[in-house]
């Protein structure tokens, strides 16, 4: 796992390497559950948009049954995301969560999803390489959302 978050009895583990299907290292995550004392795997969580080293699972972020998990390459997605996966029974992606102004292009890449935050309504998704201002050099931005 390159990236763990623990909630209250579950564990989730970033596989970000993971292959799907015909693209490298789309990414996973992996859901572990407490039952009965014993750990189990009950969930792998994919994003509904997969995309050639899009890396979901970079980083995790867990609160209540509201995780957010980080997604922040992609061989032509090149901006990142950060996706909200919410537990009712199973693990449902409810939101794919992306910067304003997105980066357009690979050199202008911002990697958001880097790292990922969460506290009650609030989500922050880091983005070290985003230039935010147009220049030719990148200063790095967080962005937050908030639920409505």
């Amino acid at each position: 796992g390159a990236s763990v978050a623990v909630g209250e009895s579950t564990v989730m583990v970033g596989a970000p390497g993971v292959k799907s299907g015909e693209l490298f290292a789309a990414g996973a995550v992996y859901v572990f559950g407490l039952e009965g004392g014993s750990w189990s795997e009950q969930a792998k969580l994919t994003p509904s948009d997969p995309v050639d080293y899009g890396v979901f699972g970079w980083d995790i972020a867990i609160s209540d049954s509201v995780a957010v998990i980080g997604a922040p390459g992609g061989l032509y997605e090149v901006a990142g995301a950060a996706y909200v996966f919410r537990y009712d029974g199973a693990w449902v992606e409810e939101a794919k969560l992306v910067a304003s102004a997105p980066a357009a292009h690979y050199v202008d890449y911002s990697f958001m999803g880097a790292s990922v935050g969460i506290d009650a309504e609030m989500i922050t998704a880091g983005a070290p390489f985003d230039s935010g201002t147009g220049e030719d050099f990148r200063t790095g931005a967080s962005y937050v959302f908030r639920s409505a």
